[in-house]
């Protein structure tokens, strides 16, 4: 059934001549990239996010950022827990890409604001915890398949709704298995604003062949985080605290992981204390783990504590976070294998996992080696032609051999029959009159639902 059309007192919009499709409500987050609008598709009559990106086409870093996110969010469409990309609104020509929105389908809320509201956070029950993880490690089982790797996994980029659907967000940092000429090792192991959920191998700078590991690191962090219901597992204040608060809670790496560490950071693992636990050296390293993390929450969850915690006594919740946190990257467990584990006993079947799931075409990654950012606003506007807007092929992508005369012809042919100006000019005149309005504060639904 169609959504009940918002109000008109709520919304921000233009003439009507102007045949708007979208129209925006209020702000429903902010960040580096741009800003986020709810908004009202008035063609689906459905509720819809726009993302606006601000000036992507004036640094290299940017503009691959919004063709990664374009690119993989279409490779990886077909799967139920990975947020769909409905449309990207074209500009009136191939000049005029200064500002770029992207339309996605509206979740209510972000994991990251549901584990910081008390009123949330106190409705989630285990069964919620553990539907989530499954949710996210079905969407991550799907892409290590498709063999692309998201690499930002944390809890602002996992969406979810009342009735507790998850959804997979933010590709713009995401790579494929693919050989590239290029390196970025650098530039992500400096990314600072994602330490908490950060992998060993890239803190540790022993690998620059990271793969498919570094997501289910990422994804243990936030699975701890759920069970203590909110409490950061490893919230480092640099990167020697980071460190530290790693071998406090998973005991120091085993030597085939510090060998591997440049010399710097071998020096510091040697020199930080390691708290022993009793009968230490008769457990193997797995079962170690496991009791470490149950000591951690003792005291992170024991008793006087306000946090609602986790339940200590679920043992197979604590055998998988212990998986999943392994210093080792390729011992470390998969994310199929983590959907089979008995933690996931209740809810798993068989046809949760991916069903021929080919890689993805090392072509549709070729823009990886581009090294202009002009040869990156034709990748942009192909894309946008070739899969959202074929028929503007001839405004946005005219062939080399047409002159400006026959482009400027094409331009003014489309317009005249369309009689109304682009969509991303219309947008960026609403985001201009929402810029000036009083900020509305989203309201959420209570979540997640009790019922799931």
């Amino acid at each position: 059934m169609a959504a009940e059309r918002p109000s008109s007192a709520t919304m921000t919009t233009l003439p009507a001549r102007h045949d708007n499709r979208y129209q925006l409500m209020h702000e429903l987050g902010r960040g580096s990239y741009g800003v986020v609008f709810k908004a009202w598709d008035t063609h689906a009559r459905r509720f819809v996010a726009i993302k606006r990106n601000d000036h992507p086409f004036d640094h290299f870093g940017s503009a691959v950022r919004v063709l990664r996110e374009i690119t993989f969010l279409r490779l990886l469409k077909s799967h139920e827990n990975i947020v769909t990309l409905t449309d990207i609104c074209a500009p009136g020509s191939a000049d005029e890409c200064g500002t770029v929105y992207l339309v996605f389908e509206c979740m209510t809320t972000d994991l990251h604001r549901l584990l910081n509201s008390p009123r949330q956070v106190a409705s989630l029950t285990t069964e919620h915890v553990r539907f989530i993880m499954f949710q996210l490690l079905r969407a991550l089982a799907f892409m290590h398949a498709r063999k692309v790797l998201h690499r930002d996994l944390k809890p602002s980029n996992i969406l979810i709704n009342n009735t507790c659907e998850v959804r997979l967000c933010d590709f713009g940092l995401s790579r494929a298995f693919v050989e590239s000429s290029q390196t970025d090792f650098v530039f992500w192991t400096d990314y600072v604003a994602t330490r908490w959920y950060r992998a060993p191998e890239l803190i540790l700078q022993f690998s620059a062949n990271y793969e498919a590991g570094i997501d289910i690191w990422a994804a243990g962090c936030v699975f701890g985080e759920l069970l203590t219901r909110g409490r950061p597992m490893f919230p480092g204040q640099s990167f020697v605290h980071q460190v530290e608060l790693m071998v406090v809670t998973l005991g120091k790496p085993p030597t085939s992981v510090t060998q591997r560490a440049e010399p710097r950071i071998r020096s510091l693992m040697q020199q930080l204390p390691e708290p022993a636990l009793s009968h230490e050296r008769e457990c193997t390293a797995r079962d170690m783990r496991v009791r470490r993390l149950q000591s951690h929450f003792s005291v992170c969850c024991g008793a006087g504590n306000d946090s609602p915690g986790v339940e200590l006594k679920d043992n197979d919740a604590i055998d998988l976070l212990a998986g999943m946190l392994d210093w080792n990257p390729s011992a470390r467990i998969t994310a199929l294998d983590a959907l089979r584990h008995p933690y996931f006993s209740s809810i798993y079947r068989r046809e949760y996992e991916p069903v021929l799931v080919q890689p993805i075409c090392r072509s549709e990654c070729m823009f990886e080696n581009l090294t202009h950012l002009a040869q990156l606003r034709t990748a942009y506007l192909t894309e946008l032609v070739k899969h959202y807007h074929p028929q503007l092929g001839p405004v946005l992508l005219p062939s080399p051999a047409a002159d400006a005369a026959d482009k400027g012809a094409h331009e003014q042919e489309f317009r005249r029959r369309l009689r109304l100006v682009s969509q991303a000019e219309r947008l960026r005149a609403m985001f201009k009159l929402a810029g000036s309005a009083t900020h509305v504060t989203p309201l959420h639904d209570s979540l997640p639902d009790p019922k799931i």
